[in-house]
């Protein structure tokens, strides 16, 4: 149910913090307003890095940088070459700063066209990035 939900909606990338008192804050941001540090500032750049790695028909892929709009439309470029005979793939987070929706909606995406319930899964994933995980609902599909 969540995810035909998520399918059917448009996705706007979260922000997560905590403030003084622990709680952790969820914002949705404009990615045209995002406040960028400054040697990122005017940039399209993508700052994630990925390496590929297959065993059989698994395909595992190392994550670090940030996985936002720019380094996930990067991500799913490079994975569509890397698809063929592929029908499981497993992300290791563990090297992953920041992610956000428009990577969950890549995640989503591979996983409906693997077209398997245990076909796209994440491992390792940092607090902060595990919590956009457990705040959507997607832990329980992708973790």
């Amino acid at each position: 149910m969540l995810i035909s939900k998520i399918r059917q909606s448009t996705f706007a990338p979260l922000f997560l913090s905590r403030n003084k008192t622990g709680h952790i804050l969820v914002q949705v941001i404009n990615m045209a307003s995002r406040k960028l540090p400054r040697n990122r500032q005017n940039s399209t750049e993508a700052f994630v890095t990925f390496d590929f790695k297959r065993h059989e028909n698994t395909l595992i892929v190392k994550l670090s940088g940030e996985a936002d709009l720019f380094g996930s439309s990067k991500l799913r470029q490079a994975l569509v070459k890397k698809l063929d005979g592929v029908n499981k793939i497993v992300f290791d987070l563990s090297d992953l700063d920041f992610a956000d929706s428009y990577f969950l909606r890549l995640l989503i995406r591979l996983r409906k066209r693997l077209g398997g319930v245990s076909s796209v899964k994440v491992e390792n994933a940092k607090p902060n990035v595990k919590r956009i995980f457990e705040i959507t609902g997607l832990d329980k599909v992708f973790m």
